[in-house]
């Protein structure tokens, strides 16, 4: 299902008016000026400074005289994204440019392709902002996770230029040193720094490029004039390297590297496949047309930086800006900085299981296996049990962020954590190993079961299982001391681990592959798990949940009990108790949508339409206002764009057509009469649904394998 092209008739201001391009891996922002330059921001998954930032690669300009850009009698900007694909088009008297430019979907290179009626003069700028040793300022070190005392200044290193040939500008950032030893130190965690490889130090991300017939000219431009011209950026990315080695081997990917004309078709070929797999587009009705558009272009993000070395980052993603909100800063900034806050990352994940967008769900589940050694060691060092827990914003190597672990040691042991955010909020890995049962329902993948889910889920239960040594008079776990997320702190028996550790241990138990006795320690374990926290009220004979057994204090904006919805998906369509679930929604005491937060998904999965649609609308048509490609999502809490804004939408959409639970597939559980769609989605046991919805009636499903059309329960939409 082929999304629309996106077209702007005119050139854009800054970055700000910026189209993106990846291929899961590398990423550019591309925007087109007046002044008669293209310009390019490069991001890659990969590119963490020796601050444990994620960071540009660096940027350039491709800058044409005559300029095209001004006073021109035509103007287009194309983004295509059913080929991962722009096109700029200019015509000026007699000058009519045309210039394609992709990043190949199967080798870090990006190809740039021009083409002119009369000779012009092309010029190869790079734009590098990293020229020198700079100290960050309070802001820009907030953003950094190493600093162990909030007095400290910490400073990043500048880019190196290279020089291979006349017609080629290279360069590369070399991380000479590292916040990880000092980290781990900091955290009660040194002895680890013998055991396993800095991840930063020595890392050398760059990128060269080249440009066939130009010229150099001073160490960091390219001229030539000519009719046409072709340049290509090769990315690369090596840790433990020393500069030498990364020119070496830069030098011998450029004797490697594809041509524009090879790589082409096998470009084509993957975003073909991609788009093939699956789609949403709603073919009428109110907002029908931006609410596709969101759903498809936020897809097409997710496949321009899904496929990396780290999961995608939250807050910007690989797409970060010059954007002046919070100062005057580069690229190179993002609000919250370097870490992974579980609650926001996961929100770009849940959606790729309905689209069948799989290899894009592994780099999350590689991040949390790598940093599982850390998290093992963490527990033992300070709690002197076994198991493993995960910070709720950690580092992509598995340790707090210093700040939040706290500047000050004076009087504490290792294990106190001075944010009470995040002091006792553990919970994410309760929700990875849901997102992970997911997986494995709709893969049946048995080499993800062994290396990623089984081997999370048996430390991560352990944990639990040994963490909390008080019962209460039933002999059930007091969870004590906890917190239920972030905006309850103080609490007993918080109920998104009860309902969590409910729903993933049930669900590990019907799997046949694990051992008898980690079967045996999950059924203990959830035997010991006190009710889901909730009030009777028996005259009006309803159920109420609640945020905890026992709570007190608010500090942030979360809707706690609508964790059993979702994602933990207690309650809900074709559920017991439909009823509780649908009075939590109503009475939820935070109500609003926009970043990270959930109304509209719940909505969908209690079968509330008419919520979920005026949810999901409003998200695909008013959050979109600062920055012109509409899927760069203003940002409500952290950074532009915001992913997991995004993430909500598709989320939302897919729970609105499709809902599995229980070897059951319920379509359109909350669909709107008023939208005709043509869908194509996955559900579990590799099953895809393709069907027509015409004024709330099916007029065309087909369901493969076959025999899946007998679990299945439609619904009349509203």
């Amino acid at each position: 299902m082929k999304p629309s092209n996106l077209i702007w008739d005119s050139p854009s201001a800054d970055s700000a008016g910026s189209m993106p391009l990846g291929n899961g891996d590398l990423s550019a922002n591309v925007w087109v000026q007046r002044d008669g330059r293209i310009r390019f921001y490069l991001g890659k998954t990969d590119a963490w400074d020796e601050l444990g930032r994620l960071v540009k690669v660096g940027a350039f300009d491709i800058c044409l005289m005559p300029n095209p850009f001004d006073g021109f009698s035509d103007f287009s900007q194309t983004l295509d994204p059913a080929s991962g694909c722009i096109t700029v088009k200019a015509v000026r008297e007699r000058l009519e440019l045309v210039a394609k430019i992709w990043i190949d979907a199967n080798s870090s290179t990006i190809f740039i392709e021009g083409k002119s009626s009369v000779p012009i003069q092309v010029t190869v700028q790079l734009n590098l902002w990293r020229r020198e040793t700079k100290s960050l300022d309070v802001k820009e070190n907030n953003c950094a996770p190493g600093m162990c005392s909030k007095d400290e200044i910490q400073t990043i290193g500048p880019d190196t230029i290279v020089e291979f040939n006349h017609d080629s500008l290279a360069w590369y950032h070399h991380n000479e040193s590292s916040v990880w030893q000092a980290t781990l130190e900091h955290q009660g965690l040194g002895s680890l720094k013998d055991s396993q490889p800095d991840p930063l130090l020595h890392r050398i991300f760059g990128a060269t490029i080249n440009a066939t017939g130009f010229q150099r000219q001073e160490n960091d431009k390219l001229i030539t004039n000519a009719t046409a011209f072709d340049i290509h950026i090769l990315a690369l990315t090596q840790v433990t390297a020393t500069p030498g080695q990364w020119q070496d081997t830069m030098k011998h990917l450029l004797t490697v590297a594809p041509s524009a004309a090879s790589a082409w078709t096998a470009h084509a070929n993957w975003w073909s496949n991609f788009w093939e797999r699956s789609g949403i587009e709603i073919v009428s009705g109110p907002s029908a047309e931006k609410v596709t558009e969101a759903y498809a272009l936020q897809r097409f993000v997710i496949a321009c930086h899904g496929r990396g070395a780290y999961p995608m980052k939250f807050n910007g993603g690989i797409f970060t800006m010059d954007v002046k909100i919070d100062g005057d800063y580069n690229p190179d900034y993002r609000r919250w900085g370097g870490a992974y806050w579980f609650q926001n990352t996961r929100l770009q994940y849940w959606p790729l299981l309905n689209s069948g967008d799989f290899e894009m769900v592994m780099p999350l589940f590689h991040m949390y296996c790598d940093a599982l050694p850390l998290a093992e060691e963490r527990v033992r060092k300070y709690f002197s049990h076994a198991g493993a827990f995960f910070p709720e914003t950690m580092t992509f190597w598995g340790t707090y962020l210093n700040g939040n672990y706290g500047y000050d040691r004076e009087g504490h042991n290792s294990s106190y954590i001075d944010n009470n955010y995040i002091k006792y909020y553990w919970s994410g890995a309760i929700e990875l190993l849901n997102l992970g049962l997911d997986f494995y329902d709709f893969t049946h993948d048995e080499k993800f079961l062994k290396n990623s889910l089984l081997k999370l889920a048996v430390p991560i239960l352990r944990f639990y299982l040994e963490h909390y040594p008080c019962r209460d008079d039933d002999g059930k776990i007091l969870f004590k001391p906890a917190a239920a997320l972030e905006t309850w702190h103080d609490v007993v028996n918080p109920l998104p681990e009860i309902a969590g550790l409910n729903t993933v241990i049930g669900r590990l138990l019907q799997i046949d592959q694990i051992s008898a006795a980690d079967a045996a320690d999950w059924r203990q374990l959830k035997a010991m798990l006190p009710p889901i926290p909730h009030r009777l009220f028996y005259w009006e004979k309803r159920t109420e949940l609640i945020p905890a057994e026992q709570y007190n204090k608010c500090f942030n904006s979360e809707n706690v009990v609508l964790y059993a919805i979702f994602p933990y998906r207690l309650y809900g369509i074709g559920k017991p108790e439909l009823q509780t679930g649908l009075d939590a929604y109503v009475t939820r005491p935070f109500k609003g949508t926009g970043g990270w937060r959930q109304d509209a998904i719940q909505a969908a999965l209690l079968g509330l339409t008419e919520e979920a649609q005026s949810l999901v609308t409003k998200n695909a048509t008013e959050f979109s206002t600062f920055c012109r490609f509409p899927a760069f999502w203003d940002t409500t809490y952290d950074w532009i764009p915001d992913e997991d804004h995004g993430g909500v939408i598709m989320i939302a959409l897919q729970r609105m057509l499709i809902q599995t639970d229980d070897g059951k597939i319920h379509l359109l559980p909350a669909w709107p009469k008023q939208w005709d769609v043509k869908f194509k989605l996955l559900a579990p046991a590799n099953t895809k649904i393709e069907g027509e919805v015409r004024a709330g009636k099916i007029v065309a499903l087909k369901v493969v394998p076959e025999h899946r059309i007998q679990d299945l329960i439609i619904h009349e939409a509203k």
